[in-house]
């Protein structure tokens, strides 16, 4: 299982957070000691994708069967 920890970010240019992740959580709390930019996980999804083209399978029924 994942532990976090505060060791794990001091090396990164940018921390990427989940609406999951708590105010309280270590990695995020050291990344805003250390001025590293936390990024919206969905803003990171937008700019991944702005170049590319995406599908997306929705609604209620036949997700299953697609392939």
């Amino acid at each position: 299982s994942y532990k976090h920890s505060a060791d794990q970010v001091v090396t990164a240019q940018a921390v990427v957070v989940s609406s999951a992740i708590s105010d309280n959580n270590p990695e995020l709390i050291k990344a805003h000691e250390l001025n590293i930019p936390t990024v919206p996980r969905a803003e990171m999804l937008a700019e991944i994708m702005r170049f590319r083209f995406g599908i997306a399978v929705a609604g209620t029924h036949g997700k299953t069967t697609t392939t």
